[in-house]
């Protein structure tokens, strides 16, 4: 779920590069710039790193994105 739509695609991994191809979204409407942002970030990912808790995700022109890691503890 990404703000109040789905979005879907492929990945593809190679070392620390990292590509999302075919990225599809529901189109409800909603106004969350974040989710305009992050489909941005996605769309040009080139790196991703795996921190302690946390995915990074970077593009070519220094633009990220993090992700916290939950558990079920």
């Amino acid at each position: 779920m990404l703000g109040c739509n789905k979005f879907d695609g492929q990945l593809m991994l190679q070392g620390n590069n990292i590509k999302f191809l075919g990225i599809g979204t529901t189109k409800v409407a909603c106004n969350n710039p974040l989710q305009n942002s992050l489909l941005v970030i996605l769309e040009k990912a080139v790196k991703y790193q795996i921190k302690p808790g946390s995915l990074l995700i970077q593009t070519d022109k220094g633009e990220s994105a993090e992700f916290a890691f939950q558990g079920n503890d």
